[in-house]
C-alpha cells in the first residue's frame, strides 16, 4: 500500500490513509466488528485503503491488493475472491481497485470489474494505471513498479 501511496504523492496527488485499519483503531481494539456479518460491519471491514485527492476537486477511494505469482496460474492471472469483488461493488462501487503484481501496477474502477466464478482475474481486464491516475508519469510508475517487483520477489 505504501508504494502506491508514495507514487501518487510524488505525482502531485494528496493521499490519506482511509481504511478501517487506520481510521477505526479505537473500535478495532474494543470489538471484533471486522468479523461482523451485518451490512455495516461488512462495509466497514471492506473500506478502501486510501483517499486520493486531485486539486481539480476529484476525490477517489482506492483499494489496494498485492498479489504474488502463484505457480499454477498463467501469466497475467491472479486470484481475487468473488466475495471481495462483490463487497467492493456492493459498498464501494465508485472506488478504484489497484493491483500490485509482479507484472506491474494496474487499476480498474470497481464498478467495471467482472465477477468470475473461478476467482481468477486477468490483468489484461484492468486499465493502464495512468488512464485513471493521469498525473502519474510512465517514468514514475516504472520506478515504483521496480521497487514493488523487488519486494514481491521476497514473498515469492
Amino acid at each position: 500500500m505504501e508504494i502506491v501511496k508514495a507514487m501518487l504523492e510524488n505525482s502531485g496527488y494528496t493521499v490519506c490513509h482511509y481504511g478501517y485499519e487506520y481510521t477505526l483503531l479505537d473500535l478495532l481494539s474494543k470489538s471484533s466488528y471486522g468479523k461482523s456479518k451485518t451490512p455495516t460491519g461488512r462495509m466497514l471491514a471492506g473500506s478502501p485503503d486510501l483517499l486520493v485527492y486531485d486539486k481539480k476537486d476529484e476525490i477517489m477511494l482506492v483499494e489496494i491488493k498485492t498479489r504474488t505469482k502463484a505457480k499454477y496460474l498463467q501469466k497475467g492471472e491472479f486470484i481475487l475472491k468473488s466475495a471481495e469483488i462483490e463487497r467492493l461493488k456492493d459498498f464501494w462501487s465508485h472506488s478504484i481497485l489497484v493491483i500490485v503484481a509482479p507484472e506491474g501496477i494496474f487499476a480498474q474502477r470497481a464498478s467495471e470489474i467482472e465477477i468470475r466464478a473461478n476467482d481468477y482475474q486477468h490483468l489484461s481486464d484492468f486499465d493502464k494505471f495512468q488512464y485513471i491516475f493521469k498525473k502519474v508519469s510512465p517514468e514514475c510508475k516504472s520506478h515504483y513498479e521496480d521497487i514493488a517487483s523487488q519486494i514481491l520477489q521476497i514473498w515469492m
